[in-house]
């Protein structure tokens, strides 16, 4: 089974290249998703995190936007949240990968923000990592709900330099160019590593 990892730094176009894979019947772990879900519906994860940060609380889940102005003031405050989410989000992805190992389901891919942070590449055949110019990231992650240029600015302190995620990458995915451009890269990157020989990837 080949694992292809695919990250980058916020709204650089990760989430619409997983929507493009899973249209396409390739399956994607989305560790966005998947805190998304946990903040929504797993009570223990939402019991902890509102003991820790109480304000984050809105009807009984945990809201999104509040918990980020907490925990990016203080960096103890990011490392404590992690300590709560990031361990059930491993599980689920090492139950995600277990059950395609099982099926022997030739490729997959993972779709994680902090892939190279957390050392999730090392069991990655390849990553990808998205890119795309500062003002074109600036311009995306502040039409998002709630999001404000300071956010934005520590969210990008708290991950590795973008410099560093290149140097380290087997790709490099430039989504600043149309999607139809985009994705065809992309094709082309999936063909190169034979990902899934037989099948097409066209737009």
């Amino acid at each position: 089974m080949i694992i292809l990892g695919i990250t980058g730094s916020i709204a650089t176009g990760k989430s619409t290249v997983a929507a493009w894979l899973n249209e396409r019947s390739i399956p994607v772990f989305e560790a966005d998703a998947v805190v998304h879900d946990l903040f929504l519906s797993d009570q223990q994860i939402i019991k902890k995190v509102g003991v820790l940060f109480p304000e984050s609380l809105k009807d009984g889940k945990i809201d999104r936007n509040k918990l980020a102005d907490i925990v990016f003031t203080k960096q103890e405050y990011l490392k404590k949240l992690e300590t709560i989410v990031h361990p059930r989000v491993y599980q689920i992805q090492k139950n995600f990968l277990k059950s395609h190992q099982t099926m022997r389901t030739p490729f997959i891919v993972l779709e994680v923000p902090l892939l190279y942070e957390k050392g999730y590449d090392k069991i990655c055949d390849y990553v990808i990592v998205m890119t795309c110019n500062p003002e074109t990231q600036k311009y995306r992650t502040l039409l998002r709900p709630g999001m404000t240029e300071d956010r934005l600015k520590k969210i990008k302190s708290a991950q590795m330099p973008d410099k560093e995620k290149f140097n380290r990458a087997d790709y490099v995915l430039n989504t600043e160019e149309p999607k139809g451009h985009v994705f065809q890269n992309l094709s082309l990157i999936l063909k190169e590593i034979q990902a899934i020989p037989n099948l097409s990837f066209g737009e």
